[in-house]
């Protein structure tokens, strides 16, 4: 990607189905974007290669949660947008106290999608997104993505979600061995 035309959506772990199901329907809205889960090298480190977009994104589109708010990781990205100049735009997936809210967002500036599970809601909300993206950045928007590329998208965003299930499988399996093999 090349550098300042692209959104970052930067999430907690916990959020990748909604933030995976999100950027599948912002790309086939035909907004240039980067997510790590479809985006990165896998044999790249995480934490330098997300420092690098972050770094070179013309925005950050944030999924807001009590997870988001108290990771390391998401205070560093909100802080560096912050300082470095970058648009947030505010997704919220679960309510945060205000006495939690990052300092670096607006309390009231953010696209609510915590009915995401609702078709309706969803779609509601993510209207109110898009127009957000198209008013207030100056990103690659694309006027049309074919119905292969939609489909793509998809069905990209779906195998994620499913390696990721699959590896949480396999950890608490491995983590519910140890417990047993230690009492």
């Amino acid at each position: 990607m090349t550098s300042e035309n692209y959104i970052l959506i930067a999430y907690h772990t916990v959020e990748a189905e909604f933030a995976l199901a999100l950027a599948t329907e912002l790309r086939n809205a035909g907004i240039n974007l980067f997510i790590d889960r479809l985006d990165m090298d896998s044999e790249a480190s995480w934490a330098s290669a997300a420092e690098s977009y972050l770094e070179h994104a013309a925005a950050l589109l944030v999924v807001l949660s009590p997870d988001y708010v108290a990771s390391p990781y998401g205070k560093r990205e909100l802080a560096y947008a912050d300082a470095a100049g970058r648009p947030i735009i505010t997704v919220l997936l679960r309510h945060v106290h205000a006495a939690d809210w990052p300092n670096e967002i607006s309390y009231r500036d953010y696209v609510d999608f915590s009915d995401w599970q609702d078709e309706a809601a969803y779609r509601s909300a993510l209207d109110d997104v898009i127009a957000r993206i198209k008013e207030r950045l100056t990103v690659d928007v694309s006027s049309f993505v074919g119905p292969e590329h939609r489909h793509l998208n998809r069905l990209q965003a779906r195998i994620e979600m499913h390696r990721t299930a699959l590896e949480y499988a396999r950890l608490s399996y491995h983590t519910l061995n140890a417990d047993q093999e230690s009492d």
